[in-house]
């Protein structure tokens, strides 16, 4: 009966969450505009995850992949990581690492032929999580950042800055 529980626990650490990705609210993008989007991760107490990018080549560093949507003719751009938290291994090595609640940011640029309306965009979020005395295999879990696509105003022509997106929920 042991022999089972010390076969079970192990597999029973691979089916437990040990990150999750909160849906944002919808980003509102008007037609021709770029701005600034983010995904926001929590990782389960007890765990991390490696940084982007890793501290040593060896290790998977945490990774956001969002495809490009000639549907709703939108881009997202490359991600910008938040530095890591040192994570001190036994051995006195330390590592970047992330931990609690993290956001990544990318922009999304919207063609001026995209069709207004609510649309989305999806992709993967791949990481490897560990505790203080193992790591579990690398998952991929799928993303969707929902996007209002609007038209554009006076107010958004005038403004060349790449700015947050809007958040729907700010909506009257």
């Amino acid at each position: 009966m042991n022999a089972l529980i010390w076969f079970v626990l192990p597999l029973w650490s691979q089916i437990a969450p040990s990150v999750a990705i909160s849906t944002p609210p919808a980003a509102i993008v008007a037609l021709g505009e770029t701005c600034e989007a983010r995904v926001a991760l929590t990782i389960a107490k007890g765990f991390h995850i490696q940084a982007n990018p890793a501290s040593e080549k060896w290790l998977i560093p945490a990774e956001l992949k969002l495809k490009s949507s000639k549907e709703v003719r939108a881009r997202a751009g490359r991600p910008e990581y938040p530095s890591g938290k040192p994570f001190q291994l036994k051995n006195g090595q330390k590592l970047a690492t992330y931990k609690g609640t993290v956001e990544i940011h990318f922009p999304i640029e919207i063609k001026k032929s995209a069709k207004p309306g609510r649309h989305e965009l999806s992709g993967t979020f791949r990481y490897q999580a560990c505790d203080n005395q193992t790591c579990l295999f690398p998952e991929t879990i799928p993303v969707k950042v929902p996007l209002e696509i609007i038209a554009m105003t006076q107010a958004h022509a005038k403004s060349k800055k790449l700015a947050p997106c809007a958040i729907a929920s700010t909506l009257p």
